[in-house]
């Protein structure tokens, strides 16, 4: 199945598009998707539709579970999650688990065709993990004369490391536009980012706003306060 898809320059705004995915809940893992077309052979974004049922299912890609509404259990290798809306996690490819939605469930998936490294296992994305400094912006594109305090926690990493997930957060910077080398989706879970296309248009997101900025797009980023975000990337 295939949907419009909502975008705002430079991104695509992914929770609009689980939005408008409709409201066709299904009772399978598989079937009740509705696919994002992403031009990029390993990479795959669905709406994923569950109305109230259980069953079992086998991953075959590595998946970013990000539940939008409802209640979703994930149960592999003896560990139970329960993912309330707002909350995320990682299925490693090959993972043959029990899924559950005790509500209506609709979410986001995003997968890429990575096994992960030895002894990956179902894990969920903790949105509280304590940050370690990271890779700060290039200093040629920030605007002003201060550099930001960035960090983050990597939840998953896939073996050959192009695929990964955790979160990420910084102290206010604004970024000129940059050509991005990798798709990246991001979850705002704190602050206010206005990002920017190569025009200058920018469009604002705050707050449990769910997009993804496809590799090749050209795109600024203006923090409003300090920041924290989900993020998933692949690259290539």
């Amino acid at each position: 199945m295939s949907a419009g898809i909502a975008a705002k320059a430079p991104y695509i705004d992914l929770g609009a598009f689980a939005v408008a995915a409709g409201s066709s809940f299904g009772e399978d893992w598989r079937a009740g998707r509705v696919s994002v077309p992403v031009p990029q052979d390993g990479m795959r974004i669905d709406a994923l539709l569950l109305a109230e049922s259980h069953g079992i299912a086998t991953s075959d890609l590595s998946e970013i579970v990000l539940v939008r509404e409802g209640t979703l259990s994930l149960t592999a290798d003896g560990v139970t999650l329960r993912l309330d809306a707002g909350e995320a996690a990682l299925v490693p490819a090959g993972t043959t688990f029990h899924w559950r939605a005790t509500s209506a469930v609709r979410a986001i998936v995003v997968g890429a065709a990575k096994p992960g490294a030895d002894g990956a296992r179902l894990t969920r994305i903790d949105f509280g993990a304590p940050h370690a400094p990271s890779a700060r912006p290039n200093p040629d594109l920030l605007v002003g004369d201060k550099e930001p305090a960035c960090a983050q926690h990597v939840d998953f990493r896939s073996a050959d490391t192009l695929f990964y997930a955790g979160t990420w957060s910084s102290t206010p910077y604004h970024r000129l536009p940059m050509t991005y080398a990798h798709w990246e989706v991001m979850l705002l879970l704190e602050g206010e980012v206005a990002f920017g296309d190569a025009e200058g248009n920018e469009t604002m997101a705050r707050p449990g706003d769910l997009v993804v900025i496809p590799a090749g797009s050209a795109c600024s980023w203006r923090g409003i306060g300090p920041t924290r975000k989900l993020f998933v990337i692949l690259r290539f």
